[in-house]
């Protein structure tokens, strides 16, 4: 017998569309920065991410919401 794994039901998620969560290091590579910089984004609040104890982790809505236009910026215009 073969497995061919598993089948989609129509309430089901594709793996395209589940979400993923990434590290420091994952995370800075996406956005091509250092990982020291997206450190200190994160405590300054510029960037948001999920903390699960000690790990911080983002999802793909936080390292969107990293290019957004920051209001200081803004006021700069």
């Amino acid at each position: 017998m073969v497995y061919s794994g598993p089948t989609s039901s129509a309430g089901g998620q594709e793996e395209d569309e589940v979400a993923r969560d990434y590290t420091y290091a994952e995370a800075a590579a996406k956005l091509r920065i250092a990982e020291t910089t997206l450190r200190r984004w994160v405590s300054k609040g510029r960037i948001p991410c999920h903390r699960l104890g000690r790990k911080v982790r983002f999802t793909d809505a936080d390292l969107e919401a990293a290019y957004q236009a920051s209001p200081a910026l803004a006021r700069r215009r």
